[in-house]
């Protein structure tokens, strides 16, 4: 493409192939921010530097929160299969006549596996993560711990304690109300 004869090139071409500008035929304001741009082409090492020290830090914070946020994901997985295996109990208990939960449930041990599953107490060491001891008791109040007599007949507590077998071994309570619907 060749330009009009009247008009000279603002580009021409160097003996390796690049462009470069030549300030022959541009306006003052153009030649001003052609020369500009060639004289201030790339980052300051100031500016290097500071950008490395901000992106350190941000990766340095991001590195720093990750054992917390799994231990707190540890947790909540622990605190899901709890809820899995008082779910579990509490349909067999709803489920049993009210007549037979000294049988079943008082001063029983179990052991859960991750999941929430029931497996065999003898094979304690490879798969149950949790021991569940029950215990069959008296309903108290609320906030007072005082036994609630005149119900007695009519309502039983499920105490559960978990403890987990292995790595920490924090005891975890929790109670299941069960009435007494006739049976």
């Amino acid at each position: 493409m060749q330009n009009p004869p009247n008009r000279p090139s603002a580009f021409a071409p160097t003996s390796v192939g690049l462009v470069t500008s030549t300030h022959e035929g541009l306006p003052a304001h153009s030649r001003k921010s052609v020369s500009l741009l060639q004289t201030f082409s790339g980052f300051s090492l100031v500016e290097v530097v500071l950008a490395l020290g901000i992106i350190s830090f941000s990766l340095l914070t991001i590195l720093g929160l990750l054992p917390v946020g799994l231990n707190v994901l540890r947790e909540a997985g622990e605190a899901s299969t709890r809820a899995r295996i008082v779910q579990k109990l509490h349909g067999e208990i709803l489920l049993m006549p009210f007549a037979k939960l000294d049988d079943q449930f008082a001063d029983q041990t179990w052991y859960f596996d991750e999941y929430g599953e029931r497996v065999d107490e003898t094979d304690t060491s490879s798969v149950a993560l949790y021991k569940v001891e029950t215990q069959l008791t008296s309903p108290r109040y609320p906030n007072s711990g005082q036994v609630a007599t005149n119900i007695n007949e009519s309502l039983k507590a499920v105490e559960l304690q978990f403890t987990k077998l292995h790595g920490n071994s924090n005891v975890v309570q929790s109670v299941i109300w069960v009435p007494n619907s006739g049976g």
